[in-house]
Order: C-alpha cells, then structure tokens, then sequence
C-alpha cells in the first residue's frame, strides 16, 4: 500500500516559496470600492452567505440564460425546495449526479447540494454517451437530478432516484436546515480527458470558497457587476456563478458550444457584460468579428485562463478592449484551482512571445524542482509542486475520497503535496512563465522537444486562426503533428516555411494539416485525443 505521508526530512529540503510579493489585485481595479470576501465569508458554508445577498437583493435579477430570469428571492425559493427533495431522498453525506444542460438550473442544483451536504457530480451533456455512462457508474451516486427535457444515459441502475428541478413559482416550502460540513467532500470534477482518461477529483467548500475569494478580490467583483458564463457550468463557469451569487451581482449564461457565438455578442451587448473568463484561443477569434468591440465594449475584466497566454494574444484584445479594461491571467488546475494570477500592466508593451502566468497565489506554497528532484535556481525551468490546504481533497472512487497522487505532509497533516505537472521559471520579481508540462515533453532524435514551443510559433504566423499540435509515437520515432486553422490558405507550404525560421529542425512537424476547426473539450480547451485518433484513422 502506497505511503502517502511526504516525510519530514524530504519536505525541509524543499525550498517552499509561501505568500504572494504583491496584494491579489496589484495591477488591477483598485480604484474601485467593492466589500470583501473575508475569512468569516470563507470558513462557513456558501449557502449562508447567499442567504445574505437574497435578503439584500431579494428583487434583482440573480440568474438570466436568455430564457429564464430569476430574481435573488425566486433562486432561493427554487434552492430550498430542491434541498427539500434532497434531503427526504438520500441519506447523509450521499453523493449527488447532475445531468443539466448550461441553464439557471445548474447554479440552485449547486447551491441545493452545498446547503445539504451532498457532493454534487456534474455531468456534462456535450459529453459523448459512453463518457457519461462511464461517469455515473463509477461516482457512486445516490440519486441523479436531471435536467428538463434530458433522458438518462442506457445502463443507469432503475433503483436510483430521480430529482427534478421546479424553477417555475410554486408554493412557498419552509427553509431546511443547513446541513453541510464545509471541510466534507462539496463536489467532484471529472477532468476533461484532454491527454488521456478523465478522472474524478473532490474538493471541500472551503477550498472552492478560498480560490473564489482570491478571485473574487482580485476582479473586485460586486452588486455592480454582470458576469457571463460561455463555458460548460460543469467546469470553470461554475466559479462565474458562485462568484455572482455570493456577491449580489447578476449571472448570464450564454452556451458558446449551443447557441453559437451570435448568440454570445448578443448577450455580450444586451447585458453589458462587466466580467467575462474563457480560454485566450477563442476569446481572439472575438476579435475578428465586426462587433467585436461593441460586444467587450462594457468590460472592466478579462480573465483569460486554461492555455498560455501569447503577447500577440494580448495586443489583438488590446485593439477591441475598452482602454480601462484589465486583462487578468491566470495558471491552476482541477487539482489545485488558481495557482498563479496577475493582471497585466495597462501600459506594458510585451516583449518576447509569452506572457508570465501570475504571481503564487495566497495559500499556497509552491516547490520548483528538476528532473532529479533538486530545486532549480531562478529563472530555471522546473516542475512545480504545491504544498497547502487549500488544494483538492484527493481523487474520487465509487463515492468515496481517496488520496491518489496527493500526499499528506507529516508536518501538517490539513496539508497535501501534489506534483502538478506543470513546467515554470520563476523569476526573480516573483513572476512565473509558463513552460509546458512534463506529459507533453519528448525528445526527438535524442533532443528535447515541446509541442507547446510549436504551437507558440504557430500562433505568430499572420493568418493562423487557431492551432494544436499532437505527438505521434512509432516504436522509437517521435514527430509533431500540427493541426492548423488558417484564413486563405490551400497549401501548408507557407506554414512550413515560416515555422522554418522560428524552430530547431527536430522540432519542426512531420506534417501540418489545415482544418476547418479544432475540435474542443466542454471547457474548449483542444481535444488532443481526438486529434489523435483522427491520425491514427487518417495517417
């Protein structure tokens, strides 16, 4: 059995980095009053705290997905009815699958589980069935709530309860008592499967409500600000509708992979969006439409995060961006929520091709270390692991928790340590810069390669819309493969010829494909294993 206890004379050599070298909105709307979110707010569970912004704003619009508005009073109505139904359906502690399509029902569904101590498992409907079956055989649910007008996927046991959710006014039902610990398991994300099988990982709420009130506090978010959710709420949107919900201020859900991006700008201008947060790859392809700076026009914060983000990324917003407009950046994981963040100066004209990452981010502590296991010298490339309470509580099997890739620090038992596979440089002014991952590192004709480095390279090519850039392993032969999005172009000849004066020749891919579009996961980052298979059905 796996020891899972980092011993204390391992972890004292580790050179630990603790504590963020600037306050979490350096940079950012520090001119703008906003109340808080405080230890007090982050130490109980959520649904107190929402309980205070329904009684401030019980007649604003707290929820709007183009089809269904609902006031602060309507969601809490809506969220105590459905813990009711919760609690008289499932016993204590019992874990909860939520198959919901990107509507107002996903945020109360939350709240509901949270109020009532069940672990919420999203499961995402763009997800291909056996995915989904896969999911809700192996969580250990105990009863499924489903969406309107949703079936459920084939294989799903006969005896499990099903909930629904009522959004419609129905009588009133008396509040039921809180019945969450906020150290218990709170949810489970199944990752996005991008470079292999997903896997499920469990959080607590006082770990989801640490990383919400960093975001909070940094974006400076309030009772004057509209959010939009693009993205699955089973993933990143899910912090956009907390980050709403506990602050008094209004959630719009726009589903990008459902209704198009027309449907986005519309939202986008309609509503007067203030906080938007999504994937930099297609936040640029905004900027190519004519309406584009019409649609941003109302922002105050662009959070871009789940890929590294370029400085050419950051100029093309920059033309359609309101000139106030912060630009926050982002590094984390499922497994570690936001690890690093910054917002970017106004006036910094970037050098060189990427962008730093952020600075740490408060709670946690962070180790940078080699191949071997040493810590690297500044501005030296090294993975990074953290150490902290407030990362995942560990994986999750057949409902329960289990520890996994996570190990406990013997000097702190609340601890964890978690190797993340994320590659950096710190520098010495305490930003760090994103430098791939140790999964995606290869070597090719005996030489270190990193796709990452291609599809940087590619993103410079004037005309290049979109990339993603795959490895194929034969035997001993490794080769990249790039799939292009490019405006205009017939041929890849162009491409190569540029690639040819940016990369080594061991770096250089094996082929370039032009396509039509990237295939993208439910939160849009690339679907590499897609990518791959399609290869490996068309070599």
């Amino acid at each position: 059995m796996r020891d899972n206890t980092v011993c204390p004379d391992v972890a004292a050599r580790l050179t630990w980095l603790t504590g963020r070298p600037v306050p979490v909105d350096f940079d950012g709307p520090t001119d703008l009053p906003f109340e808080p979110l405080l230890t007090e707010h982050t130490s109980q569970p959520a649904i107190c705290r929402f309980h205070a912004m329904a009684g401030r704003f019980a007649g604003k619009i707290a929820i709007d997905d183009g089809t269904t508005r609902m006031t602060y009073e309507q969601v809490r109505g809506a969220v105590n009815r459905l813990a009711g139904s919760i609690l008289a359906a499932t016993p204590p502690g019992a874990p909860i699958a939520a198959i919901l399509e990107n509507t107002a029902a996903f945020p109360i569904v939350f709240l509901a589980c949270l109020m009532t101590g069940r672990p919420i498992i999203p499961v995402d409907t763009s997800y291909p069935t056996e995915r989904q079956q896969a999911i809700l055989q192996e969580c250990g649910a105990a009863a499924i709530i489903l969406g309107a007008g949703l079936t459920l996927p084939a294989g799903v046991p006969e005896s499990l309860p099903v909930l629904d959710v009522r959004l419609a006014d129905q009588p009133e039902t008396p509040e039921p008592t809180i019945a969450s610990s906020i150290d218990a398991p709170a949810g489970v994300i199944y990752t996005s499967g991008s470079t292999g099988r997903p896997k499920g990982v469990a959080f607590s709420q006082r770990q989801f409500l640490a990383s919400l009130a960093e975001y909070v506090n940094a974006c400076h978010i309030g009772p004057h600000d509209r959010l939009l959710g693009l993205a699955s709420l089973s993933g990143a949107s899910v912090r956009e509708a907390m980050a709403a919900l506990l602050t008094g201020a209004t959630f719009h859900i726009s589903d990008l992979r459902q209704s198009g991006i027309g449907t986005a700008i519309r939202t986008l201008i309609t509503a007067r969006i203030t906080v938007l947060a999504f994937v930099p790859s297609v936040m640029r392809s905004f900027t190519a439409i004519p309406d584009a700076a019409a649609a941003l026009g109302s922002l105050r914060i662009l959070d871009l995060f789940g890929e590294q983000v370029t400085a050419e990324a950051v100029a093309s917003l920059r033309s359609v961006l309101p000139r106030s407009c912060h630009i926050r950046v982002s590094l984390g994981s499922t497994e570690t929520m936001i690890l690093f963040h910054w917002f970017v100066p106004l006036d910094l004209v970037p050098t060189g091709t990427g962008l730093p990452c952020g600075y740490l981010a408060s709670n946690m502590s962070i180790a940078v270390l080699d191949e071997a296991g040493a810590p690297v010298e500044p501005n030296v490339t090294g993975e990074v692991v953290v150490r902290s309470r407030f990362i995942a509580s560990g994986m999750w099997r057949d409902g329960a928790v289990l520890a996994g890739p996570f190990q406990q620090d013997a000097d702190d038992p609340a601890c964890r340590i978690f190797h993340t596979g994320d590659l950096i440089r710190l520098r010495a002014d305490g930003l760090a810069e994103f430098a791939g991952r140790t999964d995606r590192r290869v070597k090719i004709r005996g030489l270190r390669a990193d796709p990452n480095d291609v599809e940087a390279a590619l993103h410079r090519i004037p005309g290049i819309a979109d990339c993603a850039v795959v490895i194929r392993t034969s035997g001993d032969d490794t080769a990249f493969l790039a799939y292009v999005v490019a405006s205009g172009l017939t041929s890849s000849r162009p491409i190569r010829n540029a690639l040819r004066e940016e990369l080594p020749p061991h770096m250089m891919p094996a082929e370039i494909h032009l396509t039509e579009r990237i295939p993208r996961l439910p939160n849009f980052k690339p679907d590499l294993v897609a990518l791959a298979r399609a290869d490996a059905v068309h070599p």
